[in-house]
């Protein structure tokens, strides 16, 4: 497992912490998000750059190195990569980095996959998450494609006393992507549970856009 670090831990990250320091070994469990599994059934990703931006612990950039991408792991929370770690052990094609995405220098036309899955309804407010996916849209090359999901308005956030997100609806989320192509957009309710949290429903907006050759 290579890792490197950068700058550290940022404000804002509670809800994080939380999550990464709780019991569980594995609070998301192990299997990918829908979207990569997804788009590994459907196309070959073998040889693609790609950025896991906020990676948690780690089940996307398992999952896209297994079918041969070159991942870029990404996450501000130590507590996240150590599980990572624990839960990935060498996985090849992997490079894992403690850093904040909002901050950390991005290269454009760089990747041509670009993960961006839970992340951005945890930034503080609307221009945060407009910023944040301005930055990941320059560095995505040309007919490259993002993986978006977050939380939206259409469902208040369920739970009390831990970090508020940021509920953008579901149109505003779109408009994040304006002279893209939208491939997929969905606007479906999770029905969730976690370890130490009841059965819960979040709306979830999920899109998968492809920027323009």
């Amino acid at each position: 497992m290579t890792t490197t670090a950068s700058a550290p831990t940022p404000s804002g990250t509670t809800r994080c912490e939380e999550i990464y320091t709780s019991p569980s070994p594995s609070f998301w469990g192990t299997g990918p998000t829908s979207l990569v599994r997804d788009l590994c059934a459907e196309r070959p990703v073998d040889g693609l750059k790609a950025l896991d931006a906020g990676c948690g612990e780690g089940r996307n950039a398992r999952h896209l190195a297994r079918h041969g991408a070159r991942v870029h792991a990404m996450d501000v929370s130590e507590a996240a990569l150590a599980r990572a770690a624990s839960l990935c052990g060498h996985v090849p094609h992997v490079t894992w980095e403690r850093a904040d995405i909002t901050t950390r220098p991005l290269a454009d036309d760089w990747y041509d996959l670009v993960v961006a899955y839970s992340l951005t309804h945890w930034l503080d407010g609307p221009a945060a998450v407009a910023a944040l996916t301005g930055r990941l849209r320059a560095a995505t090359a040309p007919g490259g494609l993002h993986l978006y999901c977050a939380f939206n308005a259409r469902v208040p956030y369920p739970h009390t006393g831990t970090q508020q997100p940021t509920l953008l609806g579901h149109q505003e989320h779109l408009d994040l992507y304006a002279g893209w192509e939208i491939v997929r957009a969905t606007d479906t309710d999770l029905h969730d549970e976690h370890p130490g949290e009841g059965p819960h429903i979040h709306s979830m907006t999920r899109i998968v856009a492809r920027r323009p050759r």
